[in-house]
């Protein structure tokens, strides 16, 4: 269906510039066997609801597929800057935990970005080092040389990681922060270091991870190494005071019936 409504979209708007967002929800909880695919395609898996997941992510990267394969029939693939990411991963009891949103591990938060080779964006390479969502905007922009002057922006360019090795400026430290349940935030310092701490003043939980060693987070260095967790957890401290300290002001906003029936539809309110 959603293909479908873009690729009419296209067809009823030939030559004129666009921006297409596609949000395929496939891959979101509840998880279940896509039509096109059986459950005992995926043997090998214990657990069913990983094989549902699984089960979702190649129908999804089929549709995906399809909808390439339609662009390039009406001539507009090569002329678009395509981007595959999502907004984050799903845990499947690797730290207990058995959905999204509730902390900040790297199953959760290490996920794809991929831009798709075309002329529009004919290079070919893998970034040597992170980037974040809050990068892409900005990165367009840079890329696409366009004026925008009033854009606000929190992330920074990664554009010049086209053309070189390096980032020019690439930022030491990457922040997360969430509070679906829990308030988790997050630092990783050079793409090694990882430090997480869970509330705010009154502090419930603390961790550090090396993640040149153990990217799966299995060994917490708090205590074994108290000079590296207190410099980031200093750090934590002074960006996210930042960041309040420049919030907009709030207002209280009430979504319509439509709004919460998608929301409903999301699982994010009941």
């Amino acid at each position: 269906k959603i293909n479908a409504g873009a690729l009419k979209w296209i067809k009823k708007n030939p030559g004129r510039p666009f921006l297409l967002y596609l949000h395929y929800l496939d891959i979101h909880g509840p998880f279940r066997f896509p039509i096109l695919f059986e459950e005992k395609d995926f043997k090998g898996r214990t657990e069913r609801r990983v094989n549902a997941y699984d089960g979702a992510i190649r129908y999804t990267d089929t549709q995906i597929g399809l909808f390439l394969e339609e662009l390039d029939r009406l001539g507009v693939l090569d002329d678009s800057i395509v981007i595959i990411t999502s907004d984050h991963g799903e845990e499947f009891n690797d730290h207990g935990g058995r959905t999204h949103g509730y902390n900040l591990f790297e199953e959760q938060i290490r996920i794809p970005l991929v831009f798709l080779r075309t002329s529009a964006f004919p290079f070919n390479k893998t970034a040597p080092e992170p980037v974040g969502l809050i990068d892409v905007m900005p990165t367009l922009i840079d890329y696409l040389e366009l004026d925008a002057p009033d854009v606000l922006a929190h992330g920074a360019s990664f554009a010049d990681l086209f053309h070189g090795d390096r980032r020019s400026d690439a930022p030491e430290y990457q922040y997360a922060e969430t509070e679906l349940g829990d308030l988790y935030r997050s630092v990783i310092y050079k793409d090694r270091w990882k430090y997480i701490a869970v509330g705010e003043l009154d502090m419930q939980g603390e961790w550090l991870f090396d993640l040149s060693q153990d990217r799966l987070e299995r060994k917490n260095l708090v205590q074994d190494r108290p000079d590296i967790a207190s410099e980031l957890r200093e750090k934590l401290n002074e960006a996210f005071s930042g960041y309040e300290s420049s919030a907009f002001a709030t207002k209280t906003f009430r979504p319509d019936k439509e709004m919460r029936r998608a929301l409903m539809g999301l699982g994010y309110i009941e």
